[in-house]
């Protein structure tokens, strides 16, 4: 196996009642689980368990659902066929997850996210910040506002949070259509957007009062958006 030296491989399961056993008994630091575990899978694994107090990378060969569920929780997790160079960064990950808290909260939020019906009022997700991550409801995010490598999260009924990702990294975990990228420095959820002015290449007004400015490149999609996705006559 490559990067051995990083691994000690203590045990191996091809069925849920096994990967169950070795986990209780064998305690393990680091479990790599495919998601398909004939005929259940390894959420329903991870539900009969007691606490999740070990990392997990996941395999699986879908694109879709679940792994949107992953990038909103921050959890690891390689695509079918594995790639030695997504092995080793997965591995690198999972090294640089520290406490057993951060940990258990990480995959709570995942199972939530798997169980609600779509991703949209209810979805959680972490925010990575300098002390660890904030994990949030992504209704609550009112806008975000780019500051260098960081981006400054302003929440409803909450301080803003300073998240240690890019407002691009940002924008490719919430969820679509609700929220949108008004300028290079801004990403506004619409549920939060309360007031649209014509000044200049375009200004929001959002429910906390914040004034927000559009760039001029964007501006003709912003008022697509709204039409298609908020029914506006404008």
């Amino acid at each position: 196996i490559p990067f051995k030296e990083e691994l000690a491989i203590i045990a191996e399961a091809d069925n849920l009642d096994t990967a169950e056993n070795i986990i209780k008994t064998q305690k393990p630091e680091l479990v790599f689980l495919d998601i398909s575990l004939p005929p259940h899978n390894a959420f329903e694994l991870l539900q009969r368990l007691p606490q999740i107090d070990f990392l997990i990378i996941f395999i699986t060969a879908h694109h879709d659902y679940a792994l949107k569920a992953f990038e909103y929780s921050a959890v690891s997790y390689l695509l079918k066929p594995l790639q030695e160079e997504q092995l080793y960064k997965a591995i690198q990950q999972a090294k640089g997850i520290l406490s057993n808290k951060t940990i258990a909260k990480t995959y709570q939020t995942l199972l939530h996210n798997l169980q609600i019906n779509g991703f949209q009022q209810e979805t959680k997700i972490c925010l990575p910040t300098l002390e660890g991550f904030d994990v949030i409801v992504a209704q609550d995010i009112m806008y975000c506002c780019a500051e260098s490598n960081y981006t400054f999260v302003y929440l409803q009924h909450a301080s803003p949070i300073c998240v240690s990702k890019t407002l691009a990294e940002i924008e490719e975990i919430l969820p679509s259509p609700q929220f949108f990228r008004i300028h290079k420095s801004h990403l506004i959820n619409l549920s939060h957007l309360r007031k649209y002015l014509k000044n200049q290449g375009g200004v929001v007004i959002m429910s906390d009062g914040k004034e927000l400015n559009i760039s001029r490149r964007k501006k003709v999609q912003f008022i697509e958006h709204i039409r298609t996705h908020m029914g506006f006559m404008v």
